[in-house]
């Protein structure tokens, strides 16, 4: 089932004007090593698997990323998308596509998770606007905000429907929205933007998160270390690996996540409420 850019590049003037950095596809979980089978038999080779995306590379610029699920264990919105074949329309023979309805929830429920992460851009908020602006007849508006209400995300979608509106039209500039709108075009004014964003939705101390960098869990573990799924018990031991594989890498989140200051907290904090993704008290 191929996602977003393959998808919405019919609703730009010129496919190129809506760029890809990669080719995203949704594979069904016992089709994921068939799948990358084939890919590599073309000339692909892989370049990393974290158990949720695949990717396949092949020079000077291809890229395609192979999905099991679009949203990882933890995040709140992936039991709502591992429902995502039950909705999806058969084109022919093993493709599948999202309903343009399924699709905006998903381009919308996909930008708020990257909007929590520390990073945005203006591409999302333009494929929005296309997709109201040209799919207006198709799109059942009164489905797509139950869903958004369900994932709990309908404020933000309203408030990234405006921000589109106000880029593409002569409307006036929606003035509550400044602060959105500049950290979708601008980035994040904070250094560190993604740890302090983890922490800010998170909801848990500097330490708690230090204790998952250092000893993450068993269901997370077992993406990276499949030995797990039948002997549990060598979990320990895979921790330390991990520690020796990628000391460095770790070493540096806990810099970042020490560097952390309350103004850094409340500069996010600020900006996830205003866009409507309200987030609450963070514990020191």
């Amino acid at each position: 089932m191929p996602q977003k850019g393959t998808l919405l590049k019919e609703l730009y003037r010129e496919p190129e004007m809506r760029f890809m950095c990669d080719i995203d596809i949704l594979v069904k979980k016992e089709d994921v090593k068939k799948a990358e089978k084939i890919i590599i038999d073309r000339g692909f080779v892989r370049e990393m698997n974290n158990g949720k995306d695949l990717v396949l590379i092949k020079k000077p610029f291809l890229n395609i990323e192979l999905h099991n699920s679009l949203f990882v264990e933890e995040d709140s919105m992936h039991s709502y998308f591992e429902k995502a074949w039950s909705r999806a329309e058969l084109i022919k023979n093993h493709e599948y596509k999202m309903s343009d309805n399924d699709l905006y929830v998903y381009v919308m429920a996909h930008l708020a998770e990257h909007f929590k992460s520390g990073g945005s851009c203006y591409r999302p908020t333009m494929d929005i606007f296309l997709l109201n602006k040209f799919k207006k007849e198709a799109l059942d508006l009164k489905y797509i905000n139950e869903q958004f209400k369900a994932l709990g995300i309908y404020d933000f979608a309203e408030n990234i429907k405006k921000i589109g509106e106000h880029w593409f039209s002569d409307g006036k500039p929606p003035k509550n929205l400044e602060l959105t709108e500049k950290y979708i075009i601008l980035g994040a004014p904070v250094q560190n933007a993604d740890i302090v964003s983890q922490k800010v939705n998170l909801q848990k101390s500097k330490f708690s998160i230090l204790l998952s960098y250092a000893f993450p869990s068993l269901n997370s573990m077992k993406k990276s270390y499949a030995v797990l799924e039948k002997f549990p018990i060598l979990l320990p031991f895979c921790w330390i690996a991990r520690f020796f594989k990628s000391g460095k890498k770790a070493k540096s989140k806990f810099d970042a996540l020490n560097s952390v200051d309350d103004d850094g907290i409340n500069k996010i904090t600020e900006i996830m409420d205003n866009s409507g993704l309200n987030i609450g008290n963070i514990p020191k």
